[in-house]
This record gives structure tokens, C-alpha cells and sequence, in this order.
């Protein structure tokens, strides 16, 4: 399933970044996150995300809801950062046409 690939490579990411090491993640990478100080649950959470797709999670949404964050603001409820760039009209427009 597409969606399963993504959360896959969505994982790599992440454990790319918790070891600030480019590299595909190894077959050790569970001891190799709990040598760097990750916590056990984020380790749970990257080994499922890196898991055979019968055990992976169906979707990122599927992730969304184990890992257990307060509901992202809404359009219109967050400021843009200074420096960047407003897309939401973009996005918005995006959106709008392909749902036509």
C-alpha cells in the first residue's frame, strides 16, 4: 500500500534524525536509538513505523493517533513565522481544484 510505504519512509526520516546519520536505518537500529538516549516510547513508535508492512501502521494517520499530540491549529488559528511565506490561499486553490 502506498500509504505504508510512506509511513516507512517517514520513519527512516525520523530515524535519521534521531541519529543525525544518513543512512538507511540497520537491523540494529532499535539498539542504536537506545544507545543515542532516545526514549523507549519514540523507539516503539519508529520500530513500527520500520516494521514488515503486516505489523506497520496502515497510514500516517494511523501514527497520528498513537502518538497522542494535542489537534494541530486550524487555518486562520496560527501566525506565519517571519521570514516565510503565507501558502494557505495557494494551497487552499490547490485543493479546491482537484476536488472539482
Amino acid at each position: 500500500l502506498p500509504a505504508q510505504d510512506d509511513v516507512f519512509a517517514l520513519g527512516v526520516i525520523w530515524y535519521q534524525v534521531l541519529t543525525s546519520e544518513l543512512v538507511r536505518p540497520p537491523y540494529d537500529f532499535v539498539d542504536r536509538l537506545a544507545a543515542a538516549g532516545v526514549d523507549s516510547r519514540s523507539i516503539k513508535l519508529v520500530s513500527r513505523c520500520l516494521a514488515h508492512p503486516d505489523r506497520r501502521y496502515l497510514s500516517a494517520c494511523e501514527l497520528y493517533d498513537d502518538l497522542d499530540v494535542e489537534k494541530p491549529p486550524g487555518p486562520g488559528e496560527w501566525a506565519v513565522p517571519a521570514g516565510c511565506f503565507d501558502v494557505a490561499g495557494i494551497a487552499r486553490e490547490y485543493l479546491e481544484q482537484r476536488t472539482r
